[in-house]
């Protein structure tokens, strides 16, 4: 029983020690959080990147919408003509419209993937801009932590661990 309480007392001691020590040395690093939501909703190039972006998808739309008129005129030409065609007419009418679908389906992929990697391009940039701006903070004041604050990794921080401002403030200079 003895024993046990003396081994019992060493692994508080341990425990003890150890978590001191480890908040000793936290206790020396400087952390700090950003609230990058904040930052992306703050930062001019974010709508400026969101303009350009509408812009295109306005542009593909009617583009898609122009394909669409046309396929849908080609089969109300050929429904209304169908009675008095030949069977080979028929045919290349079908073709001709199935044509125009695949290329009207081709066109809404490709531009599916324009936009896809023009957002990509666009949001890469503002997160490289950001990126240098958070970083330049960090070395400039130390600091051996940078947290983003919507990861629902910082469950609480005082706010003046917060550097949002002077990374919006870096964004605008």
């Amino acid at each position: 029983m003895k024993k046990r309480l003396v081994l019992l007392f060493l692994g508080v001691m341990v425990f003890v020690t150890s978590s001191a020590f480890a908040a000793k040395k936290l206790s020396g690093e400087k952390i700090a959080y950003v609230d990058l939501k904040k930052v992306f909703q703050e930062y001019s190039e974010t709508e400026v990147a969101t303009n350009k972006l509408k812009e295109e998808i306005q542009a593909k739309q009617t583009l898609i919408d122009t394909k669409k008129e046309e396929v849908k005129q080609l089969r109300e030409d050929y429904e209304k003509k169908a009675v008095v065609l030949s069977d080979e007419e028929k045919e290349k009418k079908s073709e001709e419209i199935d044509a125009k679908i695949k290329d009207l389906q081709d066109f809404v992929m490709k531009s599916n993937r324009e936009l896809k990697e023009l957002e990509e391009k666009l949001t890469k940039s503002i997160i490289k801009t950001i990126q240098d701006i958070i970083t330049d903070i960090g070395q400039k004041e130390g600091l051996k932590l940078i947290l983003d604050k919507n990861e629902r990794i910082v469950l609480f921080a005082d706010e003046e661990l917060d550097i949002t401002d002077r990374v919006i403030e870096g964004l605008k200079s």
